[in-house]
């Protein structure tokens, strides 16, 4: 892992944001609250949608988490917990491994079409260098958790991409407590 500098919790909160306006899946629901609030304010949007800063994907989340931008080389990205949804604890075998799940998606026995097609065009995307947003992860200092880019995450290990990726990283010791850790 390479630190590229320090990051505040604004600037998760920015990326966050915007990573899911950008997305097939979490798009509309960004739009849908931007619209209700008639905002485009980030710690609005993310506290409508993900209740930030302390409810649903931010239950137990510790308040005293520091943020860096760093660079994961390929093997530590393959140790990424996934977020738990059921399906994807099924998918990974209760891992909840990212590289289990790309290993599913690469031999082609994952029955989700519409996550096998995400993944493959995304991978594509890793594959030719485009820009991608970074992906939101968490730690404990022992072990890495997704925050926010679980597919992106999973396609980019799809991929034969060989540079690291680009991550903000938020690090507690407290980070156990997070319910989704």
């Amino acid at each position: 892992m390479e630190t590229l500098g320090a990051a505040t919790e604004a600037e998760m909160v920015a990326e966050f944001v915007r990573a899911e306006r950008d997305s097939p899946r979490q798009g509309a629901r960004q739009a849908a609250a931007a619209e209700r609030l008639r905002t485009d304010d980030p710690v609005q949007l993310l506290a409508a949608t993900r209740g930030y800063p302390d409810q649903y994907l931010f239950t137990g989340f510790p308040r005293n988490t520091t943020w860096r931008r760093v660079l994961l080389l390929r093997a530590e990205v393959a140790d990424i917990r996934l977020y738990p949804f059921e399906e994807w604890k099924d998918y990974t075998r209760g891992t909840r491994r990212a590289d289990e799940l790309a290993r599913e998606l690469r031999e082609g026995t994952m029955a989700d079409q519409a996550l096998c097609e995400s993944t493959a065009r995304i991978a594509e995307l890793y594959e030719r260098g485009e820009p991608i947003p970074p992906i939101i992860v968490a730690t404990d200092g022992r072990s890495l958790a997704c925050i926010e880019g679980n597919t992106r995450l999973t396609s980019y290990l799809r991929s034969k991409a060989a540079y690291p990726l680009p991550a903000l990283l938020g690090e507690s010791r407290e980070m156990g407590r997070w319910k989704f850790f």
